[in-house]
């Protein structure tokens, strides 16, 4: 498989492997919305993101298989004393975003311990706003700006999703 290319899912996932899938997550994974903007910069838009980095391939394969996405190798950079370069094995990160990553996080939400509360925000940003374009149904083909108050939500969104991802202790939101 050529790397980073996105494939389609080729496993039903059992009970099991979502429960598997959420626990991998929680102690690995990150649970996002990426930041993504048109080519033209004419529209932007929040793209829910679940990535996972490993050593090891198996446990990204498995998720790959199950959920789709794509697996990549990371190039690390060089540090400055070069010899803990010589040791470093390779890491890889499976991705997976937009409407397979929700799908994927309904499928293990009812397992996540720690990560439960970003899943959430994922639906309530679908729920609310969509992927942040709205398509123009009058006039032919377009899109349509977001409205302040959208504009506004989706922002808190990517905002409370940020914050509980942040390192360290996390301050309780005011």
């Amino acid at each position: 498989m050529p790397q980073g290319i996105a494939q389609r899912p080729t496993v039903e996932p059992s009970e099991l492997d979502k429960a598997y899938a959420a626990a991998y997550i929680d102690g690995e994974g990150c649970i996002t919305l990426a930041y993504s903007q048109s080519r033209a910069k004419s529209r932007s838009a929040y793209v829910p993101t679940v990535l996972v980095s490993s050593v090891g391939l198996a446990p990204l394969e498995f998720l790959r298989d199950r959920w789709g996405g794509s697996i990549r190798l990371n190039h690390r950079r060089e540090r400055k004393r070069k010899d803990l370069l010589v040791n470093e094995r390779p890491v890889y990160t499976w991705g997976l975003a937009s409407r397979m990553a929700e799908t994927m996080l309904r499928d293990i939400r009812p397992y996540l311990l720690l990560k439960g509360a970003q899943a959430d925000l994922v639906f309530e940003y679908y729920r609310f706003v969509g992927l942040g374009w709205r398509v123009a149904k009058k006039g032919g083909p377009g899109y349509l700006p977001i409205t302040p108050l959208e504009a506004e939500r989706r922002d808190g969104i990517y905002a409370e999703i940020h914050r509980l991802n942040r390192r360290g202790r996390i301050e309780e939101a005011s």
